[in-house]
């Protein structure tokens, strides 16, 4: 097993769904042949624990997650580094991307902020990161329906816990936490 803390536990005001971010802060564990395997049996665990019996997450056409044994329920994973962010609901769809802060980021910013986000919104450190789990998220949220992800998705602004997001034409608001080690969007 693995040891795990949670950290952070929220209701999502979008559709009432939960988030919640684990800090696994386990010793080394070598059962694992690849970082793939262990970061999935980390999950197994933290949806095992939220749901009280053991699951199994299989995987959609679109990479969607789901989970066999209660497929009523929606759900998004994320992790970074030592940090899972899951996010359940059974009512709608859900989108969470959890990302440890990257001192290098702004070298990457050509791959995820266009040409309207480069001359409307202030780009510092900490909105940098916002714009780049904003936009994993909503790529969730739409289970990967996104042709051209830099430009499809538009962070419109970026407020106080709340980001608008324009896909289509259409707007769509995402909250967002955030700690010194991470952000956290979710929808």
């Amino acid at each position: 097993m693995h040891q795990l803390k949670q950290i952070n536990f929220s209701h999502s005001p979008n559709d009432y769904s939960e988030v919640i971010v684990y800090e696994d802060i386990t010793a080394v564990d070598k059962r694992f042949a690849t970082k793939v395997e262990y970061q999935r049996s980390v999950v197994k665990q933290i949806v095992w624990e939220l749901l009280g019996e053991e699951i199994t997450i299989n995987h959609k056409e679109s990479g969607a997650p789901f989970i066999v044994e209660f497929p009523e329920k929606n759900i998004s994973i994320s992790h970074s580094q030592d940090y899972y962010a899951i996010q359940l609901s059974d009512k709608n769809k859900v989108g969470v991307d959890i990302q440890v802060f990257k001192k290098n980021l702004a070298k990457g910013r050509d791959y995820f902020v266009n040409e309207w986000e480069e001359k409307s919104l202030d780009l510092t450190e900490l909105n940098l990161h916002l714009v780049w789990s904003a936009k994993e998220a909503f790529y969730k949220l739409q289970e990967g329906d996104i042709e051209k992800y830099k430009d499809e998705m538009i962070v419109r602004e970026i407020g106080v816990n709340q980001i608008m997001i324009e896909n289509d034409g259409v707007r769509f608001n995402l909250s967002y936490q955030f700690s010194e080690h991470f952000v956290l969007v979710h929808s």
